[in-house]
């Protein structure tokens, strides 16, 4: 269950109705919830991750919600001969969804970086703004780090999504990611 009252209220929530029925009911709050619950409290307070996922939701915005930007966008890809990946729009209550969006956004850099180039050329001022961060050292070092870290808990909450886990198996996962983590 997630911690919402209406779930998780000894009183009303379901909590409540179950121990009505079997007092020695265990609630136990969802890992995979509590994991992304904790990333993001974390995250809340890093400016620079703020600034970041603001980037990734610009240029979302930018390609996405126009269907010319994207056509333009999809033609660019095959004049590169590049693999397309559809870009993600990252949503706060979606536990793997910002990793999807960075990662997107990285598989599609070369093809982003020249089409916002086009654009701002042209006069287009979100195009200038989405450049110059995309060319530009730091933004593009914290997208590469808030990808590592991402996938490192993406990969958590996928494994805790396992019908038969084992504590063991999970202490092996967690080192695996740990040493992962070390040696980059």
């Amino acid at each position: 269950m997630d911690g919402a009252a209406v779930m998780s209220s000894d009183i009303n929530g379901v909590t409540g109705l179950l121990h009505r029925d079997n007092p020695f009911a265990v609630a136990v709050h969802c890992v995979c919830h509590r994991l992304h619950l904790a990333v993001s409290q974390a995250a809340k307070n890093v400016q620079h991750i703020k600034i970041t996922s603001l980037l990734v939701d610009s240029i979302y915005n930018y390609i996405m919600m126009s269907p010319n930007r994207l056509a333009e966008f999809k033609a660019l890809v095959d004049v590169l001969g590049e693999d397309y990946l559809k870009l993600k729009h990252s949503y706060e209550i979606r536990w793997l969804s910002m990793g999807e969006a960075v990662k997107s956004v990285l598989q599609n850099y070369r093809t982003l970086a020249l089409h916002t180039e086009e654009q701002a050329a042209a006069g287009d001022p979100s195009a200038i703004g989405i450049n110059q961060q995309l060319t530009s050292f730091l933004p593009m070092a914290l997208l590469h780090l808030l990808a590592d870290v991402l996938d490192a808990t993406n990969h958590l909450s996928r494994i805790f999504q396992y019908r038969d886990l084992t504590f063991s198996a999970l202490r092996a996962q967690v080192k695996r990611i740990d040493k992962n983590n070390r040696q980059e």
